[in-house]
């Protein structure tokens, strides 16, 4: 096997095509937002902005480490992890928010549902897009050994779930109309 700098180097490639599927991910998901305004794609949209968030710092750090592999300042990990957490805390408030003021419209009765069936297209595409990430990492893991990736794997397979999830939820509360449903498949999505 390879020594570790070059191990790394190959796991920050990895790390970074599946960066840039979370980015489609991501892009994917806002076009429909923008367009269907639908708290479940909204859920899911936020969970993909999180996750591009987390991969980033992953990718960051890994490459630092294969770039300074011994010599790597734990500095430079405390600052980016805060730095990750604060932007992690500001979008998550910002989605409570959001969240809040759409079960406030519905208990007052001033909402309906407001799922689209069209915005399954999207979640479906996340659905394609994680299974990737997730096939990338698992065989860049089995020739690297880096753990990172292997976590990183496990990781997008449950995202996998996470779209599988939200596509249901779109689907089930499109065709019933029930706001109930909606809102139960966006408490289901919060939990990942």
């Amino acid at each position: 096997m390879a020594d570790l700098a070059s191990r790394l180097r190959m796991a920050s490639k990895s790390m970074a095509y599946s960066f840039l599927l979370d980015l489609a991910g991501v892009t994917t998901d806002l076009i429909f937002v923008v367009s269907y305004n639908n708290i479940i794609l909204y859920t899911d949209f936020i969970h993909w902005v999180m996750d591009s968030l987390l991969e980033l710092t992953l990718l960051v750090g890994i490459y630092l480490a294969s770039r300074i592999s011994r010599r790597y300042p734990l500095g430079v990990v405390f600052v980016e992890s805060t730095l990750g957490l604060i932007l992690a805390l500001s979008i998550l408030g910002v989605y409570f928010y959001n969240l809040y003021s759409y079960l406030n419209g519905v208990l007052n009765g001033s909402k309906g549902p407001g799922v689209n069936a069209y915005t399954s297209i999207a979640t479906g595409v996340g659905i394609a897009i994680t299974l990737t990430s997730y096939f990338n990492l698992r065989s860049s893991y089995g020739r690297q050994g880096v753990e990172l990736l292997r976590y990183e794997s496990t990781h997008a397979l449950m995202d996998s779930v996470a779209s599988v999830s939200a596509t249901v939820g779109i689907l089930v509360s499109s065709i019933t109309g029930s706001v109930a449903l909606e809102i139960l498949f966006t408490l289901i999505l919060t939990v990942f």
